[in-house]
C-alpha cells in the first residue's frame, strides 16, 4: 500500500476544510456569546485534526515505526499544505459574504473593508497555527506514547457526552515541548534585572529575562556591572537593568512558568482593587441600574 501524498491527504480532508470553513464563517457572522462562537471553531479544528492524525498514522507500521520510504518531513509539508487551504478557503468565505452583504445593502463599504471581512472570518484557524504546529511535533514523535496521547487528544467532539476540553488538548499536543524543557540541562543567558525608574534608579522587584545569545554580547553600560536592555514598542518602552548569567533551562522554564501564575492571579486581584476603589468614590445615586419594564421578559445578563 502506498503511502498518502499531498495530494491524497488534501483530497482527504477537502469536505472538512469546507465544513470548517463554514464554521468559522458563521463563528465570525453570528451573534451570541463568545465563548459559543470559539467552541463552534474549536470543534471544528479537531474534527480536521482528527482526520490528519489519522493520515499521519499510515505512515507507521503496526510496530509504531515509520514505514519503509516515509519521511516526516514530507508529513510536515502536508500539515502546511492542509492549514494553508483551510485558512484560504474560510478568508475567501468571509470575502463572499461581503460581496453579498454589500450587494442587499448590510454591510457599509465606509465601515467595514473586504479585507477585515476576510481577516475576520480566518481568525478562528489563523490563530491556531501553533497549536497545528504543536500537533505536527506530537502525531509524529518518536515515542509512541505521544503519539497515542495526541489521537485520544484530536478525539471528534461528541454532543451529549464528557468530552476534552480545547486546553487539555492543546496541553497533550505541547507535551513533548513540555517534557524537554523540564528536563533540559542546555544552559541559556539570562538576565536578572529591575525595572529602570524615571530618576534613573531600579525598582524594587527583580525578574528574570530569556537574553539567549544576543545577551551574551551585549555591552556592560552602567557603574554596577548591569547591562540596560529596552522592552516594549514606541512610545511604551521601558528599560531594565539586569546583571547576566547562564542558568540551565529546566531553571528558567520552571521559574517563568511559576512567574505567569503568580502575577495572573495577582493582576486579577489588582482588577478587582481597582474597581472596589473607584465604585467606592462613585456616589450612590450616580448608579445606573437596570429596571424590567412592566410585562417584559427577564434577562439574567442585564443585571
Amino acid at each position: 500500500m502506498s503511502l498518502p501524498n499531498e495530494q491524497s491527504v488534501v483530497e482527504a480532508c477537502s469536505a472538512e476544510i469546507d465544513q470548517l470553513a463554514e464554521d468559522m464563517q458563521r463563528s465570525a457572522d453570528a451573534s451570541g456569546k463568545a465563548s459559543k462562537l470559539q467552541e463552534l471553531s474549536r470543534h471544528a479544528v479537531v474534527r480536521l485534526l482528527h482526520i490528519l492524525n489519522n493520515q499521519i498514522a499510515t505512515f507507521y507500521d503496526d510496530a509504531g515505526n515509520l514505514k519503509a520510504g516515509a519521511d516526516t518531513s514530507a508529513i510536515y509539508g502536508i500539515l502546511s499544505r492542509v492549514y494553508s487551504i483551510a485558512v484560504d478557503r474560510t478568508r475567501e468565505l468571509g470575502y463572499s459574504a461581503y460581496d453579498k452583504g454589500v450587494k442587499a445593502g448590510t454591510i457599509d463599504r465606509s465601515n467595514y473593508t473586504k479585507t477585515e471581512m476576510g481577516k475576520s472570518a480566518s481568525k478562528g484557524i489563523r490563530n491556531k497555527r501553533r497549536n497545528f504546529s504543536h500537533f505536527a511535533h506530537s502525531a509524529t514523535n518518536d515515542d509512541a506514547t505521544y503519539r497515542e496521547d495526541t489521537a485520544l487528544a484530536v478525539s471528534p467532539y461528541v454532543d451529549g457526552e464528557a468530552n476534552m476540553q480545547w486546553g487539555a488538548r492543546t496541553t497533550a499536543f505541547k507535551q513533548p515541548i513540555t517534557d524537554a524543557l523540564t528536563t533540559s540541562t542546555l544552559k541559556v543567558c539570562v538576565g536578572n534585572g529591575k525595572i529602570v525608574q524615571e530618576d534613573g534608579s531600579l525598582g524594587t522587584t527583580s525578574m528574570l529575562y530569556l537574553l539567549g545569545a544576543e545577551g551574551e554580547t551585549l555591552e556592560t553600560d552602567r557603574a554596577d556591572g548591569r547591562v540596560v536592555v529596552t522592552f516594549g514598542v514606541t512610545p511604551n518602552t521601558y528599560q531594565v537593568a539586569m546583571k547576566r548569567s547562564k542558568i540551565p533551562v529546566s531553571t528558567l522554564f520552571a521559574d517563568l512558568k511559576g512567574k505567569k501564575l503568580e502575577l495572573s492571579r495577582y493582576l486579577t486581584q489588582v482588577a478587582i482593587a481597582l474597581k472596589a476603589l473607584e465604585d467606592s468614590e462613585l456616589p450612590l445615586e450616580c448608579i445606573v441600574l437596570y429596571r424590567k419594564a412592566p410585562g417584559a421578559e427577564e434577562d439574567s445578563d442585564l443585571g
